[in-house]
């Protein structure tokens, strides 16, 4: 009887450890939803400094209809879209102020869409208008009499709104 608790004690801790071992396994090959959201902000910082002629700063949208490549190719600009899939607007922010930790571009571009995601459904063009003048007035656009200002000339917003 002793013999058979025992027996029973080793299968059920042989089954315990094998679900851990594909539990583990499989958690690690699960970890990231978005590998390629991942992707941009991980390059982004494989980027050498100020190398930069025009930042993008977004949602899924800009990074799927913009190509800086094809940017360079054509028009022989540098540029980088630091994009994140279903990022709101409220980030845009931290993501403005992470590009500009790093880079010095001539234009940054910001992506409307992002304004757009919110539980009430789409809100109006008054209301995209009032947190992007909002997001320019809290320090992103440098004073040029200032000490502390960027490295660069003048810094311009352009707006799009995809459609």
């Amino acid at each position: 009887m002793k013999n058979e608790y025992l027996k029973r004690v080793f299968k059920l801790t042989a089954v315990g450890i094998a679900m851990m071992i594909l539990y583990i396994f499989f958690a690690d090959l699960m970890k990231f939803n978005n590998t390629n959201s991942e992707l941009h902000v991980r390059n982004f910082y494989r980027e050498p400094e100020n190398t930069i002629d025009v930042g993008l700063i977004g949602a899924s949208e800009m990074y799927a209809d913009y190509s800086a490549p094809l940017a360079y190719q054509e028009y022989g600009f540098t540029s980088y879209n630091l994009c994140v899939a279903g990022t709101t607007g409220g980030v845009y922010k931290s993501m403005i102020r992470e590009m500009l930790s790093r880079q010095t571009p001539q234009l940054l571009v910001i992506e409307v869409n992002g304004f757009l995601y919110n539980v009430n459904g789409l809100q109006d063009d008054a209301t995209i208008r009032l947190r992007l003048t909002k997001l320019c007035l809290s320090g992103f656009v440098p004073d040029r009499n200032s000490v502390n200002s960027p490295p660069f000339s003048s810094i311009s917003m352009a707006v799009f709104r995809w459609t």
